[in-house]
């Protein structure tokens, strides 16, 4: 997919109202309650929807998204390389999670385990 500079505007619309108002570039990315939702897309057409929303008495105001368009079909080509880096993750997290129960249970063999009964301890 081509680099596009994304925009994104909270709508006071609900979510299937915004759909069919919705020209195909630009598309719903969160539903943020019954009569607001945050709607997505290039820049151009974001604009021009958004004034287009306002001419119809309808709130719309434009949002920064640092041009990252969560929760669209513009991030998707990101999705392979982001789950890689999440496996790592987990197995990082995995690693400090047996690091720190490792500890613990070093902790408990040091000073016994009556010590943390009587309080004197606060695990």
């Amino acid at each position: 997919m081509a680099q596009v500079t994304i925009d994104r505007c909270l709508a006071g619309l609900g979510t299937e109202q915004a759909r069919k108002l919705c020209p195909p570039d630009i598309e719903v990315a969160c539903h943020n309650g019954p009569n607001f939702c945050t709607v997505s897309g290039p820049a151009e057409s974001m604009t021009k929807f958004v004034k287009t929303l306002q001419e119809q008495g309808v709130f719309a105001k434009e949002v920064s998204c640092g041009n990252i368009a969560y929760h669209s079909k513009y991030v998707s080509s990101a999705g392979p390389l982001l789950l890689r880096y999440l496996k790592q993750v987990k197995i990082h997290c995995y690693t400090l999670l047996i690091t720190a129960l490792y500890s613990c249970f070093l902790l408990l063999t040091a000073v016994g385990i009556n010590t943390l009964r009587m309080g004197h301890l606060n695990c």
